[in-house]
């Protein structure tokens, strides 16, 4: 696996006026490969009043930084209907998307914090077969991450929409956030679900962890059993972005190791891409 963050990492480091361009620095120092670059935690690359991604701007980080590789993610309600408004930040993800690509492949991350536990499929397929094809053009990949709604209506969702796709159902793949699942739905086993995925449906994985419903700031023990999670993945197996979602806070970097060390001692390698 390829580790790497989510930039909501570093949003206390934003907030105190760090640069962006020195937190990533920082990243590649520690052996990090793998930015995801989250809507609202992008520093001086976005619109304060708007948060919508500058992709003029984030076109210099893959020439900045070449080793690395950046995805944008985004908050849009796609398992609801869409709004005009809602397709002008997909336009805006999609070419910050691009912008910050460089020579590798454009990856769009979705997240829906809006839409609610019960979603209606046929909408959701819908959309998800629409906002894929968007991506055709850039020859972009497409990932949505499971938030609070229901586990088995989401992957449902997913699933039809990739069996509508066809050949090009590999443009749309799964963001796989273990914690986020075992906080919005107690009835599902996680790692039952983790097992029930095919390698092909999973782009990235997100490290984090929960201890009564809250995020806490390192990865550690807590309500997901990261020991069974990882077996799972070591024996798909996978071979992608993992990438570190923990609460911000101002000891980051400690946090970020202390999760890694965590994790290698379970047995999941993050070694980066050669």
């Amino acid at each position: 696996m390829y580790p790497g963050l989510v930039s909501n990492c570093w949003r206390s480091q934003l907030s105190s006026g760090v640069d962006l361009v020195e937190l990533i620095a920082e990243a590649a120092d520690r052996g990090l490969q793998v930015i995801e670059l989250r809507q609202g935690c992008l520093g001086s690359y976005e619109s304060g009043d708007t948060d919508i991604p500058d992709a003029l701007r984030l076109s210099e980080l893959p020439q900045r930084f070449p080793s690395l590789s950046f995805s944008i993610a985004m908050s849009v309600p796609f398992l609801c209907e869409l709004s005009s408004a809602d397709d002008l930040l997909l336009d805006a993800g999609r070419n910050a998307a691009v912008a910050v690509a460089g020579v590798r492949q454009p990856h769009l991350r979705l997240v829906d914090l809006d839409s609610p536990f019960e979603i209606d499929g046929a909408v959701a397929r819908t959309n998800l077969v629409r906002m894929c094809q968007g991506m055709e053009s850039c020859d972009g990949v497409l990932s949505v991450e499971h938030a609070f709604q229901s586990w088995h209506g989401f992957i449902g969702a997913l699933r039809s929409a990739r069996g509508t796709l066809g050949r090009q159902q590999h443009r749309l793949r799964l963001c796989f956030d273990p914690c986020n699942l075992c906080i919005a739905d107690a009835a599902v086993d996680v790692a039952v679900a983790a097992r029930s995925l095919e390698p092909d449906e999973v782009s990235m994985i997100h490290f984090k962890q929960c201890r009564d419903g809250s995020v806490l700031s390192d990865v550690s023990d807590g309500c997901v059993n990261w020991r069974a999670i990882g077996d799972v993945l070591n024996s798909m197996p996978f071979q992608g972005p993992a990438l570190f979602e923990v609460s911000s806070g101002s000891e980051i970097w400690t946090q970020i190791s202390a999760s890694r060390k965590y994790l290698e001692q379970l047995g999941l390698l993050l070694t980066p891409p050669h």
